[in-house]
C-alpha cells in the first residue's frame, strides 16, 4: 500500500513539472511574435492622434517602392501619376481628367488670375475635404509661384499663393511630360490644317511635341460623380435635363480625350492656358480635328463652362 502511495507521489509530481515547462514554453512563443516595427498594422505610427477617427479612415500608406516617377497610385478616390519625389514627399497629378468646370465663373472675358479664380477656391476647399483625416494629415501645404508669362501674354500670373491642390503651370507640365524645353525656350507652334500637324510659327500659340500623346487624357467618373455632375450642370443652365448632361458624358465627354485646364494666366488675363484635346473642341465650331496634347499657353476664356476639365496635383508625405 505503501509503495501504491509512493508511486502516485511521484506521478503527480512529474504531471505538475510538465505542466510549467508547457506554460513557459506558451509564454515565450508569445513574445516572440510581437511586432518588429512600429507601426500597428494600419499604416499610422503609433504616437499619430487618431483619436476620434472611425477605423475606415485611416488607410496604410504604400510602400517607398511604389513611389517612383511614372508610377499610378491610389490616393482617396482618384489614381494619380507620380511626377516627382523628393525629401519624403511626392508631387501627384489625377491621372485622368475628373470634373469638368470653368477656371473662373463670371461673365465672359471676367479678368482673373490664380489667386482669385473660383478654380482654386474649389481645389482648396470642396475638394480638399473630400479626403478623409489621415489623407488631409499627408497633403502638404505647398507655395505656388505665379510669375511673368514666358510667351509674354501677361505682365504677371498674379501674387504666389500657399495651397494644398493646384493646377500645373505650363513650364510644369513641359518639365514633367518629357522635358523638352520648348516653353521655356520659346518653340511656338501653330496648328497646320493642310499637313494636320503642328509647325513653327512666330506667332504661334502652342508647343508641341513627341510627349503630346503622355499629356493627352480622358475624363473619368463614377456613377455617383456623373450623378453630381449633371445636378450641377442643370443647375447651372447649361443644360435642360438630367438626361441630356448624361447623354452628353457617355457619348461625347467620356468617350475622347478632353483639354484640361493649366495654372497661370493666358491672354489679357480673360483666358487661361490648357493641355488641347484631339476633337478640336477648343475652338468656336468644335468640329476642326488638331492634334491632342498640345499645349495652347494662350489659352482658351477662362470663363468657358464646357469640354475643359480639371487635373488636379498636389505634394503628399510618403515616409
Amino acid at each position: 500500500m505503501r509503495k501504491i502511495f509512493i508511486l502516485m507521489l511521484i506521478l503527480m509530481l512529474a504531471l505538475s513539472l510538465a505542466a510549467c515547462d508547457t506554460a513557459q514554453v506558451e509564454k515565450a512563443d508569445t513574445t516572440a511574435v510581437e511586432p518588429a516595427t512600429e507601426l500597428d498594422g494600419d499604416g499610422v505610427d503609433d504616437d499619430y492622434d487618431v483619436s476620434g477617427v472611425v477605423a475606415d479612415d485611416i488607410h496604410s500608406k504604400p510602400p517607398m517602392s511604389v513611389y517612383s516617377i511614372g508610377e499610378i497610385i491610389s490616393f482617396g478616390d482618384y489614381e494619380w501619376r507620380v511626377l516627382e519625389v523628393q525629401g519624403g514627399k511626392a508631387l501627384l497629378l489625377t491621372e485622368n481628367v475628373i470634373d469638368i468646370r470653368p477656371y473662373n465663373i463670371g461673365k465672359f472675358h471676367t479678368k482673373s488670375t490664380w489667386e482669385s479664380c473660383s478654380i482654386r477656391t474649389w481645389l482648396n476647399s470642396d475638394f480638399y475635404n473630400s479626403f478623409n483625416f489621415a489623407e488631409k494629415e499627408r497633403i502638404c501645404i505647398t507655395k505656388i509661384t505665379n510669375g511673368k508669362d514666358l510667351w509674354n501674354y501677361v505682365d504677371t500670373s498674379g501674387n504666389d499663393t500657399q495651397d494644398y491642390i493646384f493646377l500645373l503651370s505650363c513650364e510644369e507640365v513641359d518639365k514633367y511630360f518629357g522635358d523638352s524645353g520648348d516653353y521655356r525656350n520659346g518653340n511656338r507652334k501653330a496648328w497646320d490644317q493642310d499637313t494636320k500637324t503642328y509647325a513653327l510659327k512666330d506667332d504661334g500659340d502652342y508647343f508641341s511635341n513627341s510627349f503630346d500623346n503622355e499629356r493627352a487624357t480622358k475624363l473619368v467618373m463614377n456613377e455617383e460623380q456623373k450623378d453630381a455632375f449633371a445636378t450641377r450642370r442643370v443647375q447651372e443652365g447649361s443644360y435642360p435635363s438630367h438626361e441630356a448632361v448624361l447623354h452628353d458624358l457617355d457619348q461625347i465627354l467620356l468617350r475622347y480625350d478632353i483639354s484640361w485646364w493649366l495654372r497661370q494666366c493666358g491672354g489679357e488675363n480673360y483666358y487661361a492656358p490648357i493641355v488641347v484635346d484631339g476633337f478640336g473642341l477648343v475652338t468656336d465650331t468644335g468640329i476642326d480635328s488638331i492634334g491632342e496634347g498640345a499645349v495652347k499657353v494662350g489659352g482658351e476664356s477662362a470663363n468657358r463652362s464646357n469640354f475643359i476639365g480639371i487635373r488636379p496635383a498636389m505634394w503628399i508625405q510618403i515616409d
